[in-house]
């Protein structure tokens, strides 16, 4: 009897401190993840400069990154909520006059000053930044500049509107629209590249501008 009666005091003094051992990693756990989320939560409600010249704010805070469509390509993540620090990201492509202050020897066709900058090596466009004072974005920030916090599929919606993107699918409409701005068009839309900025309609949320169509943009790394 006094044997049961001690065996039966050791399990529920062990089961006892099994118990205590969780709940104290849970809370230590529970600690740590607050620790993080006010942490974010500072990061999202930080008072911010106004943006410098040139350049957009965006905020901190959470995105969907990615996609779920089953037309998306192969190299495209799945959807994903991802968290990025704020930062500043320029607000248009980078043009022919700007890239020349960095680098002199920069050559271009006369009059395309404004014309988006083409032809341009990975290291280059590092060093580019990185002597503007900033740095290349990543493919993170550059998608969130692009389409903000609400998955959109374009940065000015979900519905594809052929006047605010150089890609080249016009409609009688989108063509004049384009042409009253001194925009020429070809048989499919805009005459190759255009000047940087000439789609204000299509503007992120945060006022990015040129994020979809013209030319092809570097960032610091690929899709993860």
């Amino acid at each position: 009897m006094n044997a049961r009666w001690f065996f039966s005091t050791r399990w529920r003094q062990t089961w006892f401190a099994l118990a205590m051992l969780v709940i104290a990693i849970c809370a230590v756990i529970l600690l740590r993840w607050l620790a993080i989320e006010r942490h974010r939560q500072a990061q999202i409600d930080a008072v911010w400069a106004p943006a410098p010249e040139g350049m957009v704010l965006v905020p901190a805070g959470y995105f969907l990154m990615g996609s779920d469509s089953p037309d998306a390509d192969a190299d495209v993540p799945r959807l994903q909520r991802v968290f990025l620090p704020a930062f500043y990201i320029g607000q248009h492509e980078v043009a022919n006059a700007e890239f020349r202050e960095v680098f002199p020897g920069h050559e271009f066709p006369e009059g395309e000053e404004e014309m988006p900058v083409t032809a341009v090596l990975r290291p280059e466009a590092l060093e580019y930044c990185a002597r503007r004072g900033g740095y290349l974005p990543s493919a993170a920030e550059w998608e969130k500049a692009a389409r903000a916090t609400d998955g959109r599929q374009w940065p000015w919606g979900n519905e594809f509107r052929p006047e605010c993107a150089n890609i080249g699918r016009l409609d009688a409409d989108a063509r004049a629209q384009l042409e009253a701005r001194g925009i020429e068009c070809g048989v499919r839309g805009p005459r190759v590249k255009v000047r940087v900025g000439s789609y204000p309609c299509g503007a992120s949320p945060y006022g990015a501008l040129d994020m979809a169509g013209n030319v092809w943009e570097w960032v610091s790394d690929i899709y993860t």
